[in-house]
């Protein structure tokens, strides 16, 4: 102990900028851990978000959408048979293939949505039948049919553009 006294001896401002400078090196140390580990949970955080980004345009966006839009053009082609006589409303061929999606769509919508726009979707789906049985039933009307389904289907992709914009607000902050 009298030895480091005597080190110490007329060397104290030496052996104090030797402390803070150890000091400045351990608090530089601890910071950079904390920054590293900050930027590390930030960068988790940001792949969950881009997952949950990519997994909603693929599974819900992209399909949706397209299914909307082929399913318009079939209400589009119902609603012309109007223009058709009625003996040969059995000739015209509507393309209805992408019906088969509708479970699965409907399944996607209540799935990753809320339940005001599965509601709307599931009203929206029931408008071709009111078409169709509004061209066979002269006090219904197939065009107020038809803009209801492209009010509920313009309804339900703006809901669906809110919450990719949603999506890529967070994934930008």
């Amino acid at each position: 102990m009298e030895l480091l006294c005597n080190l110490i001896a007329g060397n104290e401002k030496l052996v104090l900028g030797s402390l803070f400078t150890l000091f400045g090196v351990l608090v530089a140390g601890i910071i950079n851990f904390l920054l590293k580990r900050l930027e590390l949970s930030h960068a988790r955080k940001m792949k969950k978000i881009e997952f949950a980004s990519s997994f909603k345009q693929e599974n819900l966006f992209k399909p949706v959408v397209s299914f909307l839009e082929a399913d318009l053009i079939a209400l589009q082609a119902v609603y012309g048979l109007l223009f058709v006589e009625k003996k040969d409303r059995r000739e015209v061929k509507i393309n209805n293939d992408h019906l088969v999606m509708l479970s699965s769509i409907e399944a996607r919508i209540k799935a990753l949505t809320d339940s005001a726009t599965y509601e709307k979707f599931n009203e929206y789906s029931r408008k071709r039948l009111r078409i169709g049985n509004a061209l066979e039933n002269i006090e219904l009307d197939p065009y107020a049919e038809l803009k209801s389904a492209i009010e509920l289907a313009s309804n339900i992709m703006k809901t669906l553009y809110e919450q990719a914009t949603d999506i890529e607000i967070k994934t930008t902050h």
